[in-house]
């Protein structure tokens, strides 16, 4: 296999994973706090649960370091 093969294969072996994934959780179809999803919400308010996600956490909006270019003066 040359490069461009073994990636689009790894590639499409993920996404068959991930349609695994999605399958056994609609099978065994836990509870939305059990999955701790901000789009599980059963209550309508997807945008509301999303935007509490990310002003809620501390890390959100914090720059690393390595990306603040100081002053050579």
């Amino acid at each position: 296999m040359k490069n461009g093969e073994i990636n689009q294969w790894i590639q499409t072996r993920l996404l068959d994973l991930s349609h695994d994934i999605v399958t056994l959780v609609d099978v065994f179809a836990p509870p939305d706090h059990m999955l701790n999803s901000v789009l599980g919400n059963n209550n309508r308010k997807v945008y509301e649960a999303i935007n509490k996600t990310i002003y809620s956490n501390k890390q959100t909006f914090i720059i690393p370091k390595f990306l603040i270019k100081r002053s050579k003066l």
